[in-house]
């Protein structure tokens, strides 16, 4: 697992050597603080984790915020899944084969 935090650039070749191995990422994609949505999907087509689920995007709570929503990250993906709750729970057998974008439902 890795969660990507508020990673403002991409990452450096060293960076993608160490996290060429993640099943699970997360990945900033709102801009102006952190990558937005184009950088973020360079990084998920990069590293190929089976699961990557965007954080740090606009929602009701940062409507007001300077950053974009989720759309630019998650357009033309073929597996996008927008889930109906903040939490998951997950097992090596349960990843799936080819890289997914999990939507969560932000918390309240």
């Amino acid at each position: 697992m890795a969660h990507l935090s508020d990673m403002g650039h991409l990452p450096t070749e060293a960076q993608y050597q160490a996290l060429e191995r993640v099943d699970l990422l997360l990945v900033p994609v709102g801009g102006h603080f952190s990558i937005d949505g184009r950088q973020a999907r360079e990084i998920v087509e990069r590293l190929k984790p089976r699961v990557a689920i965007p954080i740090h995007y606009k929602t009701a709570a940062t409507a007001t915020w300077p950053i974009e929503d989720e759309r630019a990250f998650v357009e033309g993906h073929p597996r996008v899944s927008r889930l109906s709750t903040s939490r998951v729970v997950l097992g090596r057998g349960a990843l799936p084969s080819a890289t997914e974008i999990w939507v969560l439902e932000p918390p309240r």
